[in-house]
């Protein structure tokens, strides 16, 4: 978010509204992690939000799905259909993200420290990384994201949720 904020500043753009704007597409995650508080509320592992609002951004970042949404904002504005796509591309990173989110949460006790808990998640989900982690790698690696390859990465995620 500093980073974009940063951007937007260099362009021109007023320190105080670079911030605001850059905070919110950083933002809309919030929704997610209220009901990820509520879920381990629910569970009976009760979180701290901020404890969660950390694992939640760390995993984006960690399995590349802020790369991946900021690309779906990139795509082709076209027609209808084409916003209906990036639509349902969005609302699917966003839905991975708190499944696997919520899985990394079940994995580790409260407390944990955001990388010990990638660290429980990623031994807890080894043969499904093992399988995605390649392909996300090398379609993240591109800065060429059409809607067919952000497809896939979507796909390879949906498949690291349990």
């Amino acid at each position: 978010m500093t980073a974009a904020a940063a951007k937007l500043e260099t362009d021109g753009v007023p320190a105080e509204l670079a911030l605001e704007a850059a905070a919110l597409l950083e933002s809309y995650g919030l929704l997610d992690i209220v009901e990820l508080v509520e879920l381990a509320d629910r569970e009976k592992e009760p979180r701290e939000p901020f404890e969660v609002a950390q694992l939640y951004y760390a995993m984006s970042e960690h399995l590349g799905i802020s790369v991946a949404l900021t690309a779906v904002s990139g795509l082709e504005r076209g027609d209808r259909w084409h916003s209906l796509a990036r639509l349902a591309l969005r609302d699917d990173l966003y839905g991975s993200l708190r499944a696997v989110t919520l899985d990394a949460l079940r994995e580790a006790a409260p407390g944990t420290p955001v990388d010990g808990a990638i660290a429980q998640w990623e031994r807890a989900n080894a043969s499904r990384l093992l399988r995605a982690r390649p392909a996300l790698d090398q379609i993240l690696g591109d800065d060429r994201l059409d809607l067919a390859t952000l497809s896939v990465v979507s796909r390879q995620l949906r498949g690291l949720a349990r």
